[in-house]
């Protein structure tokens, strides 16, 4: 083959590269995604705390004056488990700004396996399982990310306003989250 040739041949595998990686990943990756939450009836949805028995909501805990953070997850993924390890020294660095709820994606997991994996993980945050209304409207306003466990999907929800924020997909650190709450919530 000419240089000519094969130079053509690169150029368009390179354009080809371009625009796939623009589909795949539009926008700025570490810009929290808003979506608008006014008339999200399933911010109501109850939720039962495995760790302490109590029936909370996501409004609930937004009326309270705090930043909600929500993570989805499943007990075999170890980057969720990580995750969830970041947010709790968050909501232990700023517990008067945050509350965080991890919310596992099998509806069907006991408050027995959630309060042991929190136990053996060190995790004392509000931990349940998400019933499928509430994760139908998470999915809803943020797409199907929110049931990819691994990658450690987080929501912020502000106390005030009406509007809510996915953070980037992978690992976060508590630092980058509360930037991101600063950030968004002010």
């Amino acid at each position: 083959m000419e240089k000519k040739t094969i130079l053509v041949l690169l150029l368009i595998a390179l354009v080809g590269i371009v625009i796939v990686a623009a589909l795949l990943f539009p926008g700025d990756p570490g810009a929290a995604r808003p979506y608008d939450i006014s008339s999200a009836g399933w911010l109501t949805v109850p939720l039962t705390d495995a760790l302490t028995g109590e029936t909370v909501t996501l409004q609930g805990l937004r009326d309270g004056g705090q930043t909600v953070i929500v993570q989805t997850f499943t007990l075999s993924c170890p980057i969720c488990t990580a995750q969830l390890g970041e947010l709790t020294r968050l909501q232990a660095d700023y517990p008067q700004d945050v509350v965080v709820v991890g919310l596992s994606l099998d509806a069907s997991v006991s408050a027995g396996a959630l309060e042991a994996h929190a136990e053996d993980n060190g995790l004392t945050v509000i931990m349940a399982a998400s019933p499928a209304s509430l994760t139908t409207g998470l999915v809803e306003g943020w797409g199907r990310d929110m049931l990819v466990p691994a990658y450690a999907p987080v929501v912020l929800f502000c106390p005030t306003g009406n509007t809510a924020y996915k953070l980037r997909n992978g690992l976060k650190s508590s630092e980058e989250v509360w930037q991101s709450v600063s950030d968004s919530c002010a």
